[in-house]
């Protein structure tokens, strides 16, 4: 790990995040099947995920300024703490609108995490090599998704979804307890006051562009993904999670690398793609072949574009402002999301879910013309200067 500076800090964040996304990822996956037992309609399963995202889209100008004014391992500690209330609540929910309810919590909390590591995370890598920096603490995803899904599942069919939750909560716990050991420096603290350049970090408009329309398609199978393999009568779904987990393992880091060496939008222009062949091999999937095809070209297409687009958006932004730059990243991926959502359940409804992820892989060719657009246009300015 030669592109960490500060080993110490990067192991236990890694550690604290990789116990957040556990948690998360135990319960993510079958929230719309929980919601359906509670007798949600396909609209409500779309509202489910679309409040998270629409919480943590209203809360993010308030986040991202806060990541910049005030101690980044006390809200990381605070937030943890939010995350893992919403886990219990689930627990205790009776019907849909306490699930909206908990949901709203966490897109508030566990949104905040996730921006609160990426720019944590920034902190203690080389910035000469932050591409393969950044997608190296990626990993702290991607072994809760080796394990989060299948143990989640096993703990349902087996103990009920109240057990699932207390579960979920007892683990994102654990990460809470770890962040107490991390050591902070001293900084200089800018006083909190929302403003235009607090919130979006235009630098990086180009990347958080990119990351709403990638986040809108994925939208159809982030809400669907269940019900379309119920659905289609798919066996062995745990072990699915089990292949596309070891996939970004090793394809997330690879593309990191290359990246670095070729150039982080040539890389991206290969993901994107990569990403319009999987949402399309998933549309079509009938057999557990299918989806481990479909989990190869999602670690690349979804995974790996996640990791370069958001160190991208870092690498172009000062680090006084790497709060600020966190909290774009995801306000570009929530509005994404949400809009997705806002309109994803009713054309599962009327048209079903193989043309619902058809049509929504669609908008990947406009991400992969703009991301062409921004290369040609730097590379022609930096010839000009030269």
């Amino acid at each position: 790990m030669k592109y960490v500076v500060n080993k110490r800090n990067f192991i236990i964040l890694f550690l604290a995040a990789t116990f957040n996304y556990i948690g998360s990822f135990m319960t993510e996956s079958l929230l719309s099947v929980y919601s359906k037992q509670l007798g949600a309609t396909d609209v409500l399963v779309g509202m489910v995920s679309g409040v998270f995202y629409a919480v943590a889209l209203l809360t993010r100008p308030f986040t991202g300024t806060a990541m910049d004014c005030y101690s980044r391992k006390k809200l990381f500690i605070i937030f943890s703490l939010g995350n893992m209330c919403a886990l219990l609540g689930y627990s205790i929910s009776r019907n849909i609108w306490m699930i909206i309810a908990f949901r709203a919590l966490q897109g508030c909390t566990y949104g905040a995490v996730a921006a609160l590591t990426l720019v944590m995370s920034a902190e203690t890598l080389d910035q000469e090599h932050l591409t393969s920096g950044v997608a190296a603490f990626a990993m702290s995803q991607i072994f809760p998704r080796l394990i989060g899904p299948g143990l989640g599942l096993k703990l349902s069919e087996n103990y009920g979804f109240r057990t699932l939750y207390i579960s979920a909560a007892i683990v994102v716990a654990a990460g809470i307890v770890l962040t107490f050991f991390l050591k902070e420096e001293p900084r200089e603290y800018s006083k909190f006051k929302l403003s235009m350049n607090s919130i979006i970090a235009m630098e990086a408009i180009i990347p958080i562009i990119a990351l709403l329309i990638m986040n809108f398609c994925v939208s159809a199978t982030t809400s669907f993904m269940m019900l379309h393999i119920n659905e289609r009568g798919i066996p062995n779904v745990e072990y699915y999670f089990i292949v596309s987990s070891v996939a970004m393992l090793v394809l997330r880091p690879l593309f990191g690398t290359l990246a670095d060496s070729f150039g982080t939008e040539k890389v991206l222009i290969v993901t994107l793609f990569s990403l319009f062949i999987a949402m399309n091999i998933f549309a079509r999937a009938h057999t557990f072949m299918d989806l481990v095809l479909y989990g190869i070209f999602n670690s690349i297409g979804y995974s790996a574009t996640v990791s370069l687009l958001q160190a991208l958006v870092m690498k172009v932004t000062p680090p006084e402002r790497r709060g600020a730059a966190s909290s774009s990243s995801y306000i570009g991926s929530d509005v994404g999301l949400v809009l997705g959502n806002l309109i994803n359940g009713s054309i599962a409804a009327r048209y079903g879910y193989q043309t619902l992820f058809t049509v929504f892989s669609l908008p990947l060719f406009l991400d992969i013309a703009i991301i062409l657009i921004w290369y040609l246009k730097n590379r022609n300015a930096q010839a000009s200067q030269k």
